[in-house]
């Protein structure tokens, strides 16, 4: 093997690729970097995504919250190829669509939440107790426990970013494939009243948590859409029927008035940052004066010093849990939609500011040290910085932001 020649064809594929992206915005050099790191968590052979490509690098140093991302989630990989399509680059989404349609042909049991890369499902949890892990953070585990737990916002993120992918890359859509998406759509409507275990993947009783709703609106949306627009068989007035129901409980019973805040679950009395993903969904304007409220209600009792915690209640694991890195670009979107540009770019600069060396950023961070925590790098986050960076562009050139 001529080694100098290798390296040569490697760097000019990579640079390549990079010429291929279609931003031009601000901040462009964090941009093209967490565009790398997405494209890098994509398994070449199969087309699936992992999370992150380490496991049980710990969330608290000296704690057990310890998990294993080397899986294809499907809510994370539709999240991050939004943000890969957004700036250009449609051929990872047409492959992932190509990897859910294996997915779709051995189903037969109902879509999970997670796979590993080759579609196969993701392996009972284990923990390797002759590991000590990372600055001794044990158990070292290896497999997800949540990879039976019922998480029915998948419904949505799946059928969300499907039907960008063909909005905005128009390709033949394959039987099999609608069949999917319509039993999606179908399982949305029916199944929206269900509790299940949230975004986080709490490991705890089941719970009416909004987020989980809001997607099934998402799905219920974006079928009804894609069906009309495509003239798709599936029972179309239905999923409208139970789309308005949903939205109305979500503002009837997930709004608290006292709080002046959304909340973490139905007629619940918590906070969590998830409800940021209302006004990035279309759900409701960024403007809304319950919108609003809400990041103020969220900066006040779930930020410190522009970092945002995902909730700051007991979730049942021992230790606690850090700033989301996610969670402040979920913050940076939702003021680009209030109009408060200056404040979102402030914290857009800080977040940023917690990158190593080379760009890379990981799942949470040390509040007091700024060390990075969790598994590294994190495709949620790099996704969500594209994202945030996308909206401050678009406010740049008189948007209010990014789908």
């Amino acid at each position: 093997m001529d080694i100098a020649a290798e390296q040569d064809r490697t760097i000019a594929y990579w640079q390549r690729w990079a010429r291929q992206c279609e931003y031009d915005g601000p901040y462009y050099d964090r941009v093209i970097r967490s565009a790398l790191v997405l494209k890098l968590l994509i398994h070449e052979p199969s087309g699936g995504v992992v999370g992150a490509p380490t496991t049980s690098l710990p969330c608290q140093i000296g704690g057990q919250r310890n998990w294993d991302y080397r899986y294809t989630w499907l809510r994370d990989t539709g999240m991050l190829l939004d943000a890969l399509q957004q700036l250009g680059y449609h051929e990872e989404s047409k492959r992932f669509i190509d990897w859910l349609e294996q997915i779709c042909l051995h189903c037969n049991d109902g879509l999970r939440i997670m796979y590993r890369v080759d579609g196969e499902i993701a392996p009972d949890e284990q923990t390797l107790d002759h590991l000590a892990g990372f600055q001794n953070s044990s158990p070292v585990r290896i497999g997800n426990g949540a990879t039976d737990q019922t998480q029915i916002d998948v419904y949505g993120h799946v059928l969300d970013a499907v039907v960008l992918c063909f909005e905005r890359m128009p390709r033949k859509l394959k039987p099999q494939l609608w069949d999917l998406l319509r039993s999606l759509a179908d399982r949305a409507a029916k199944g929206w009243r269900e509790d299940d275990h949230g975004p986080w993947e709490i490991r705890g009783p089941a719970q009416p948590y909004l987020y989980s709703k809001l997607y099934c609106w998402v799905g219920l949306d974006r079928a009804i859409r894609f069906a009309e627009k495509h003239r798709l068989d599936g029972d179309r007035e239905y999923w409208k029927q139970q789309r308005d129901e949903i939205r109305d409980t979500i503002l009837s019973r997930g709004f608290h008035p006292s709080l002046r805040a959304f909340t973490e679950t139905l007629g619940g009395d918590r906070l969590d940052a998830s409800v940021l993903s209302i006004p990035l969904t279309g759900f409701l304007p960024g403007d809304d004066p319950r919108v609003v409220s809400t990041i103020e209600t969220l900066k006040k009792n779930l930020s410190s010093n522009r970092l945002m915690y995902r909730y700051r209640h007991d979730d049942g694991l021992p230790g606690h849990d850090n700033p989301f890195s996610l969670c402040g670009f979920w913050m940076v979107m939702n003021l680009v939609l209030a109009g408060q540009i200056d404040e979102a770019k402030q914290w857009f600069d800080h977040l940023c500011s917690f990158a190593n060396d080379v760009g890379l950023m990981s799942e949470q961070i040390d509040p007091k040290s700024g060390m990075l925590l969790g598994n590294f790098p994190q495709g949620f986050t790099h996704l969500g910085l594209i994202r945030a960076a996308l909206h401050l562009r678009a406010a740049e050139d008189g948007g209010t932001g990014s789908k």
